[in-house]
């Protein structure tokens, strides 16, 4: 439970700044990520996609090449973001789950804790 809690918690704050994205106009209904770190737990993820409503696609493929690629996109040699990330394999995909109330229960917690701490 303190592993999952862990997790969580950080799953949390990763969607309040996708929140903050979506604020600024971002579209959100796919997020590419690499096959490392913590998009390796379900948990993790399905918590993200579940309460950001957008399918996670895990690549074959790292946060270091992804960096590269971004670097690439920068330099000119991808005329997009997209189009660098487009070159990727799909290993796996987490979809928004359709029982979603008790994430969204303990996500609202977690922002009135957050929002206490500031106080």
């Amino acid at each position: 439970h303190l592993y999952r809690a862990a997790l969580e918690g950080i799953a949390f704050a990763f969607v309040y700044g996708i929140d903050i994205l979506k604020e600024m106009g971002i579209n959100m209904d796919v997020m590419r990520v690499g096959n490392d770190n913590l998009f390796q737990s379900p948990a993790f993820s399905n918590t993200i996609a579940t309460l950001v409503g957008s399918r996670i696609e895990v690549l074959e493929t790292t946060g270091a090449v992804g960096a590269a690629k971004a670097s690439g996109f920068g330099a000119g040699i991808y005329a997009s973001l997209e189009e660098a990330v487009q070159q990727g394999t799909v290993h796996h995909t987490f979809t928004p789950k359709k029982e979603h109330d008790h994430y969204l229960a303990a996500y609202h917690r977690w922002q009135q804790a957050l929002s206490n701490l500031t106080k």
